[in-house]
């Protein structure tokens, strides 16, 4: 179809996406007993430290894999819906993915519409996971206006923390062990975030954003 019946002005072809996490997962892969366990350590004065080193850990591990690796929901914003091809897939970051809790757009009247579950299809075996129209092409969006589509979806492994792979919690362990053993930047510390950055390495998902929503 041609671009001219989505969007006549050339200058504005290009389709600008944001990505957002709006909702944090609610616990953490390695709880701060496992960790305290692994660093064979049994008072209780450091807890709210030791957990605050966990999440911090967990966040470089989805930042280094560009994963989500508990239950979380994110926000996808993109200009216009995809042309191009037939039935075009609007891949959605951060895998893996779980859900689509919806899909609103702004139509040519500047109504804002919810599309119907039923339009679309929600493909979670792929990565990252997506979704494609029933029909042959997306609905038309409101012209000379950003941020005309909008998607709510969920992403992760799970709710549990033993859904996580279990190389990810031990980095995740490892590295929050060493951040709080040594308090200051050392060279022993560089080379355990080193070994989690490994560890991270096969779980690292290749996102490529150019041409991603055109």
């Amino acid at each position: 179809m041609p671009a001219s019946l989505y969007l006549p002005d050339a200058s504005i072809a290009c389709n600008a996406f944001g990505i957002q996490r709006t909702v944090e997962p609610t616990i953490e892969p390695v709880t701060v007993a496992e960790a305290k366990v692994s660093a064979r350590v049994q008072q209780s004065a450091e807890d709210t430290e030791w957990a605050e080193k966990i999440t911090a850990a967990r966040e470089r591990c989805e930042t280094n894999t560009l994963r989500a690796l508990l239950t979380q929901r994110w926000r996808l914003t993109l200009d216009r819906f995809p042309w191009g091809g037939y039935r075009p897939r609007i891949p959605l970051f951060r895998p893996p993915l779980i859900s689509v809790v919806s899909v609103k757009y702004y139509d040519t009247n500047l109504v804002l519409q919810t599309l119907d579950p039923s339009a679309y299809r929600v493909l979670t075996g792929k990565e990252p996971g997506c979704i494609e129209p029933v029909a042959y092409y997306w609905p038309y969006t409101a012209y000379y206006r950003a941020e005309n589509v909008e998607i709510i979806y969920e992403a992760g492994y799970g709710t549990t923390a033993d859904k996580v792979p279990a190389t990810l919690r031990t980095a995740i362990k490892r590295l929050a062990l060493a951040w709080m053993e040594e308090r200051e930047e050392s060279e022993m510390q560089e080379k355990v975030q080193t070994a989690f950055d490994l560890l991270c390495v096969p779980f690292k998902h290749c996102f490529d954003f150019g041409g991603a929503f055109e």
